[in-house]
């Protein structure tokens, strides 16, 4: 195998569709949506990112959702730096993500 540069815009978008199901398993495990904003706006606020590179944060982000069978909104968080993406920049591209899928459904 040769090594290649990884396509960060498509890794991006690819951390938006994570975002989107591991904020989906958040409010199943949590469905009151006022005190999950709360929770995530102070791990959010606390996070230290960790330096990890895309590949080491990505298999952070694998390896303790198989541990934990659940989301880890931390490892997210290094991946998402790892990637070079502000949270405005995450939020962005996933309510242009979410606004683009509702419009499909809804010409369906």
């Amino acid at each position: 195998w040769k090594k290649q540069e990884p396509n960060i815009e498509q890794c991006q978008m690819e951390a938006v569709d994570i975002w989107h199901f591991g904020l989906s398993h958040l409010l199943e495990e949590n469905p009151d949506v006022d005190e999950l904003a709360v929770e995530l706006e102070s791990k959010f606020k606390n996070f230290v990112y960790t330096g990890d590179d895309i590949l080491s944060a990505t298999e952070s982000v694998s390896q303790t959702s198989l541990d934990s069978k659940g989301f880890s909104v931390i490892a997210f968080l290094d991946l998402v730096n790892a990637l070079g993406m502000t949270y405005d920049d995450l939020f962005k591209q996933f309510h242009k993500q979410w606004s683009e899928l509702r419009n499909l459904t809804i010409r369906i």
